[in-house]
Formats: C-alpha cells, structure tokens, sequence
C-alpha cells in the first residue's frame, strides 16, 4: 500500500477505496482529502489491508475523524491485548473487535453476546424472546438490534415470508467469548431450547389451515435453531418425551 504521503497513489489503494465507500455509506458527507488520505491509509495498513477490519472501522466516521480512529488503534494502553499466537491479520481483526465493542452501549454489548448462540438466520422475534431479559426487555432489544445491523455486526437477510437476520461469523466467535465471560451461556442455552421447542409445536398447531405457508416458511428460516435446540435437548436428556413430541411434531416440514 503507497505510503501516506503519496495521496494519488494511496485514494487508489483497493482497501481505501473500500475504507471511502463504507464510511460514506455511515456519513454521506465523508470524503477523501488532502488532509485525511493520509491517515486512512496508514490505518488501512495497520489492519492489514482485512477487508472485515476495514469495513467495521469505517463506520466509527459517524463520531470520529480517520486520524482519531487511527489514533486509537495505535494507543496500545487503551486496547486489550490480542490473542498470542495469532497471525497478524488475525490480531488485527482481534483489535478492531475488541475496540467495536468498546463502542456499543451496554445493551448492544449483551445482545451481541447474547446473540451468538443462534445459528441463524433467525427473526426479530426469535431474539427478542430467548435474549430479551434482564436489562433487554422489548423495546430495548429491538433497538438494541437495530444499532448492530446498523454497525453491520447484524446481517439482514431475506427469507421469503419475512426478514430474518444472522451475525457474520467471526462477530459471532467473539461474542460468544464475552457470553462465556459474562456466566450468562447456560441461560442463553436453555432460553434458546426452550423457545424454538416452542416454535415446533406453534407450527404444528397451523400444519392445516390459512397460515400453513407461512409457518412452514417460517420453520425453514430457523431451521438450523430448531436443529440446535433438538441438539441440546437430547444432550442434556431431562425430557425425553418432550424431545420425541417436538421431533414428531416436524413431520410435515
């Protein structure tokens, strides 16, 4: 990547270009300049040129300018240190994670965790139900929701009948560690279970009738959740029955 003082070179560099873009994409007025090339590109180059890195910094523009994020890649007493042993791409990722999630309020950072032990693609009301407790309740985990799509650690995707969304996978790793951090995984575990065990049996109820289409569709879409959840209630084996009804209860999907 050109250095920082050639800008004609560097606004050319594939991972500015891609820097611009996103954070244009967040903050229409953004633009590349004489004064800021320079610093996007040395933070190009300080994430490795990863694409993943580049695009999560790209949307601190809406509250910080390119020198500041930069700045605070760079100040090693404000980040956490990165997984020894890792490639550099990796710790670089790792950094950008790390300051991420320094960012989101506190109900973003539990529903991010919280979030991690869905397969996706799941709905709106698949998160609200199994991770919308405690300081998520309604309201706040849909806005909690709609921040992370906004930061594009959420993915919306389109299922047919409605949309769903999933967490890219290397933001669902990381979550997953802060879940095992936080001592909340078991619960999440169980909560999950517990909903989509629900789910098949709601879905059952409409096998005949008006809404059949949508319901089958709607088993598709979490079709890797409901997989998960059977997963985990045979393991843990304190129903058996109730593990046989939900399985018996899918036999028209």
């Amino acid at each position: 990547m050109p250095e920082g003082g050639d800008r004609g070179g560097a606004a050319t560099n594939p991972a500015v270009r891609l820097f611009a873009g996103r954070a244009a994409a967040a903050w229409p007025d953004f633009s590349l300049t004489e004064t800021n090339t320079a610093d996007v590109a040395g933070l190009c180059r300080h994430l490795e040129g990863l694409p993943l890195s580049i695009e999560l910094a790209a949307r601190w523009t809406r509250t910080l300018s390119p020198r500041q994020i930069r700045e605070h890649f760079l100040d090693r007493h404000r980040l956490p240190s990165p997984p020894a042993g890792g490639s550099a791409r990796h710790q670089g990722l790792h950094t950008v994670l790390d300051h991420s999630h320094d960012l989101c309020s506190d109900q973003q950072r539990t529903l991010w965790s919280r979030m991690s032990v869905f397969a996706g693609p799941i709905t709106a009301e698949d998160v609200c139900s199994a991770a919308g407790f405690g300081p998520l309740e309604a309201d706040s985990t849909r806005a909690a929701l709609d921040a992370l799509v906004d930061q594009s650690f959420v993915v919306p995707v389109g299922t047919g009948m409605e949309l769903g969304c999933t967490l890219l996978e290397t933001v669902r790793g990381y979550g997953h560690r802060r879940l095992v951090e936080s001592g909340e995984e078991p619960l999440l575990r169980e909560r999950h279970q517990e909903w989509f065990m629900a789910l098949i049996h709601r879905a059952y109820t409409h096998s005949y009738g008006p809404e059949q289409a949508y319901w089958l569709s709607r088993l598709h879409t979490c079709i890797n959740d409901v997989r998960l959840a059977l997963d985990h209630a045979c393991q843990e084996a304190n129903d058996p029955a109730h593990v046989k009804v939900a399985t018996a209860d899918l036999w028209q999907y």
